[in-house]
């Protein structure tokens, strides 16, 4: 065939004898060289067909968006997921393999009326970028949008406002959860329909979005009122177990039908929750109703263990209504009933409760020389519970500018401890003299009484190994003048590597602190570099040289602390 003479543009070529494939409009019925208004209707019928197939979601060119009527309907699913349908059709998971357009149309259902402006948008999901750089990932993200819901004006963009799908149906689950919900909660009835449209938490795949953050709490916190409004307390406590309401209601229901060991299994669970979580004791009607059921005759009267926790948990609430003296009572009698019956953890926390109501009277040297002098005469196991419970009531001290009253009360211990055949109370005699001498600014005397104090605890010694290993790894790395801290080739390289070594071999055991009253598992104990040097302490909030207020600490960052808190 000969060359077609024409320029070679967009269109059929006018004498259609080139070279190129015959253009497929040219062989669409009621096509016409000047084309009417029925030819293009023809045209535009035969690419739906051919585009949408049997009912499938259309394939679209990865270059271009599809110019078609705004379809009908689009639903947007976001609890338990993101998932699409534009008119009953899914939207294919890879439609959305380009992030930004996904978190575009997330971000859209969850606004009033589907609309932010611009500005807004480029805040939420790129806080950290600049203007320019922004608004070229919004430019982005509104492109990828529409390619993957098919249409132009699935996003609409105008006077610096972007909205979600605005001349068609829109429906957003979330949005339908919360109509219902309200409407249920108002008229306490059609609760059963509100639970089941809630199919998850918000957009679990954007847990960390912060975005995300104030709607999932939302659509949690009005899930939850479902749940109480319906006496599902198993599930509420699912979802937030340290929930006292729904823990009150099950220990009742326990309680009615004769099951004491279960109100107080149910009551345990919650306090070590209260403790791990949040740092604090039970409420008054709770402790009160734990008592109960200890007090309730059954088959099988109290164990010791358990009244013991019952004085205990009465003790941790007096504590945190700051009656100092009726929790010294309740501690005094629960160390007693341990001690009685062999308990140790119980044991650990009236010797950390002791230590506390000590702590903030300006005491503690006194106390826990007391407890100290009867620990060393006790077996191993409880002795180790009675010094985990005043480690950190020492660092507390020992970083709080008493470091010199802290050495010499060890030292004048240590002596007993050495007399008396007890490792454990030598080592922490010598790991409290080490880190006075450390915070002294003695290194060289610290590096020695830790080193020591290392080699007579055992590989399980909990925190105070931990503690050890870390001061030793902060002493290396303080030494002006033993080495190069930074442990390039001298000696006391080689020994902070050892260290580094020994601290990874230790990182999954148990690391104890004392936090309201108890033994609690903390994270890992890492060195520190030079400029943290002995700051890995435990700070307590001291006024007038005792404790600050004992009431429940303020929320702040993931949950209240109260008592002591490792920081660095």
């Amino acid at each position: 065939m000969p060359r077609c003479p024409h320029p070679r543009r967009a269109g059929a070529c006018p004498c259609g004898r080139g070279s190129r494939p015959p253009n497929p409009c040219r062989r669409a019925p009621g096509w016409s060289k000047s084309p009417s208004l029925l030819g293009l209707l023809v045209h535009a019928d035969a690419s739906v067909k051919a585009n949408f197939g049997n009912g499938a979601f259309p394939n679209r060119s990865r270059a271009a968006i599809v110019q078609l009527p705004m379809a009908r309907k689009c639903a947007v699913r976001l609890l338990g997921g993101f998932q699409v349908e534009v008119n009953g059709q899914p939207v294919p998971a890879q439609e959305w393999r380009h992030r930004r357009g996904a978190d575009l149309v997330k971000l859209l259902a969850l606004a009033p009326q589907h609309r932010l402006h611009r500005d807004q948008v480029m805040e939420h999901l790129w806080p950290e970028l600049g203007a320019d750089p922004a608004a070229a990932n919004l430019r982005k993200a509104v492109h990828y949008a529409r390619r993957a819901l098919g249409v132009m004006n699935a996003i609409a963009t105008g006077a610096g406002m972007l909205e979600l799908w605005p001349e068609g149906e829109l429906q957003v689950d979330a949005e339908e959860f919360e109509r219902e919900s309200s409407r249920a909660l108002a008229d306490e009835s059609g609760y059963e329909l509100a639970l089941r449209l809630f199919a998850g938490d918000l957009l679990p795949e954007d847990r960390y979005a912060e975005w995300t953050e104030p709607h999932r709490t939302r659509l949690q916190q009005r899930n939850l009122q479902l749940l109480r409004a319906t006496g599902r307390w198993e599930e509420v406590l699912a979802v937030d177990r340290a929930d006292e309401a729904a823990c009150r209601a099950l220990m009742h229901a326990h309680l009615e039908k004769g099951n004491r060991h279960d109100a107080i299994r149910e009551f345990q669970r919650l306090r070590e929750v209260l403790r791990v979580d949040l740092g604090v004791a039970p409420e008054a009607s709770t402790v009160a109703l734990f008592e109960q059921a200890v007090a309730t005759q059954g088959a099988e009267p109290a164990s010791a263990s358990e009244r013991a926790q019952a004085v205990l948990a009465r003790g941790l609430m007096e504590w945190n209504e700051r009656d100092l003296v009726a929790a010294q009572e309740s501690a005094e009698h629960a160390r007693a009933l341990s001690i009685e019956h062999r308990l140790d953890r119980e044991l650990g926390e009236a010797s950390a409760l002791l230590g506390m109501v000590a702590m903030a009277r300006g005491r503690w040297p006194d106390v826990f020389r007391q407890d100290f002098t009867q620990a060393i005469e006790l077996p191993n196991e409880q002795a180790s519970f009675v010094f985990e419970a005043h480690l950190c009531l020492a660092e507390a001290t020992l970083a709080g500018g008493d470091s010199r009253a802290t050495g010499k009360l060890a030292r004048g211990l240590l002596d007993r401890a050495v007399e008396v055949h007890s490792p454990q109370g030598e080592a922490l005699m010598c790991q409290f003299i080490g880190e006075a001498e450390f915070f002294a600014g003695h290194l060289d005397s610290s590096h020695d009484w830790l080193t020591r104090a290392a080699g007579l605890y055992v590989q399980d010694s909990g925190s105070g190994l931990a503690f050890t290993l870390l001061r030793m790894a902060e002493v290396a790395a303080a030494g002006t003048g033993r080495g190069d801290p930074r442990g390039g080739g001298s000696p006391d390289g080689a020994a902070q590597r050892d260290l580094r070594s020994v601290l990874d071999r230790t990182r999954c055991g148990r690391v104890d602190r004392v936090l309201a009253g108890r033994r609690a598992r903390a994270g890992p104990l890492l060195a520190r570099p030079r400029r943290e040097a002995g700051r890995h302490v435990v700070r307590w909030p001291v006024a007038g040289g005792g404790l600050g207020s004992p009431r429940r600490a303020p929320h702040r960052g993931g949950g209240r602390r109260a008592g002591a808190r490792a920081a660095a």
